[in-house]
C-alpha cells in the first residue's frame, strides 16, 4: 500500500483531487498524509517485530494511537499489518 499510494504521489501534484476507491474524496496531502502514517506504524511495527514481539503485544503497544481517534478501531489493520510483516 505505501509503495503503490507513493507512486500515485508521483503522478499527482499539491491541486490534485484524490477520488479512492473507499472512502471520502481526498487533496494531495491527504495522500501524503496516509502514506506518512502507514510508513509510521509499519516502521514501528517492523521494531517490534523484529524484538520478537506477538501480535498481541503489538496490539497492546498501542502503535496507532495518534491516528485511532479519527480512523478508528485498529484491530482488523493491525492483525492485516503483522501478518503482511511476518509471513516468509
Amino acid at each position: 500500500m505505501i509503495e503503490f499510494c507513493t507512486g500515485v504521489l508521483k503522478e499527482l501534484n499539491a491541486n490534485s483531487i484524490v477520488v479512492p476507491g473507499h472512502g471520502p474524496v481526498a487533496k494531495y496531502q491527504d495522500l501524503v498524509d496516509f502514506v506518512a502514517m502507514l510508513t509510521t506504524i509499519r516502521d514501528r511495527m517492523s521494531a517490534l517485530i523484529k524484538s520478537g514481539a506477538t501480535l498481541e503485544q503489538v496490539t497492546a503497544a498501542k502503535l496507532t494511537a495518534e491516528w485511532d481517534a479519527k480512523k478508528g478501531d485498529p484491530a482488523n489493520f493491525l492483525n492485516r499489518a503483522y501478518t503482511s510483516l511476518t509471513k516468509k
